[in-house]
């Protein structure tokens, strides 16, 4: 009975529920918010941890039913081959260029992470991200539903995907 719920259980009842749709719309809104906020900013002085040249990470605060991430990727930085478990994401590089190979469904395609250019990742995109720069390139990723696991691959010289670990939320 509802009287019998505590109040956060009430409030989750409360909330409506997102269309994918929705969810794509409001990540897109929660993005362009961080781009104009970030973009003149001084991001080599904020603290990533690790700063030893791998890719780095801040979780940003974010509008309900979001997650937002800073990441900082220093020449030769890279994602290795992962999924979003049920989320999709819209990302841009704020400063630098990063590149992609993704496989969606039965396609591979690589693709140029521009400057500025909103980069649409659906769900069930599994992808490699890296910076082949000299310089550091910096991401906003906003991700719909939050990002709750990910899983890693590796890829056969037939193509062929094999799921190697998976990460839960709390390990990030």
């Amino acid at each position: 009975m509802r009287g019998q719920m505590s109040t956060a259980e009430v409030s989750l009842l409360d909330q409506p529920v997102l269309t994918g749709r929705q969810q794509h719309a409001r990540a897109c809104r929660e993005l362009a918010r961080w781009q104009a906020r970030l973009g003149t900013l001084d991001l080599d002085a904020w603290q990533f941890q690790p700063r030893d040249g791998t890719r780095s990470y801040i979780r940003l605060p974010s509008l309900a039913g979001c997650e937002t991430w800073l990441i900082r990727w220093p020449p030769g930085s890279e994602a290795p081959l992962h999924d979003h478990g049920d989320a999709s994401a819209v990302a841009v590089v704020l400063r630098g260029e990063l590149r992609e190979r993704a496989n969606l469904g039965d396609d591979w395609f690589e693709r140029p992470w521009l400057c500025q250019t909103q980069v649409e990742l659906p769900k069930h995109i599994r992808h490699h991200v890296w910076n082949e720069s000299t310089e550091d390139a910096y991401s906003v990723h906003v991700y719909a539903p939050s990002l709750a696991r990910m899983t890693f691959y590796e890829r056969s010289v037939n193509g062929m995907l094999r799921a190697i670990r998976t990460e839960e939320s709390g390990q990030w």
